[in-house]
């Protein structure tokens, strides 16, 4: 590092920087109670790297007094380690995300079917079509997709049984809710 300049890791005094100008901090320098991490950031001072007038930094008031520098220092010190959830709350915490019951775990599957799905009216109006064999909301294609993608086998319509007992509360998943409300209508397979 060069005499009185800004070495790497090191502090700015005096002369120093690339445009040869005479710049120096125009705050003082802050020293923490203890080692704190580094911040990996270019330092811009004015007269050298920065101009007055030309920046917002200008109109930049220094309200030093009102930051929790303790705070600051236990959080960002060298010795700050995060803090971590017992296991039990961790646990807990994933059962309380359930956000939508499945059956179906695939990635590849889920997504092909929802994509499909997504094509088609509401579960109850498809269920409502289908047990009038209303032709003018399914035409043949939209048929095809609800055989493909929304009619459950019978494995799966006792494991979403299961799984509805369990959590009676929480919704289906897009594909889970069109086989839930497809499965549950009589005879839907010769409908179909």
């Amino acid at each position: 590092a060069a005499k009185g300049g800004a070495g790497k890791g090191g502090k700015a005094g005096g002369k120093g920087g690339k445009g040869g100008a005479a710049s120096a901090e125009t705050k003082p320098a802050v020293k923490p109670e203890k080692p704190m991490k580094p911040l990996w950031w270019s330092k811009m001072l004015f007269g050298a790297q920065l101009k007055k007038g030309e920046t917002i930094w200008d109109e930049v008031k220094d309200d030093m007094d009102k930051l929790p520098l303790e705070e600051l220092t236990e959080r960002f010190s060298k010795s700050a380690v995060a803090k971590e959830k017992p296991k039990k709350e961790k646990e807990e915490g994933k059962k309380e995300e359930l956000k939508s019951l499945r059956i179906i775990t695939d990635p590849q599957i889920v997504v092909g079917k929802e994509a499909s799905l997504k094509k088609l009216p509401e579960p109850s109006e498809v269920a409502r079509a289908l047990n009038e064999l209303d032709d003018s909301v399914l035409d043949m294609e939209l048929l095809q997709v609800v055989k493909d993608n929304a009619c459950p086998t019978p494995p799966q319509m006792k494991e979403m049984d299961e799984i509805r007992q369990k959590n009676p509360n929480v919704p289906f998943a897009l594909p889970e809710s069109f086989m839930w409300v497809i499965g549950k209508m009589p005879a839907y397979q010769q409908r179909i």
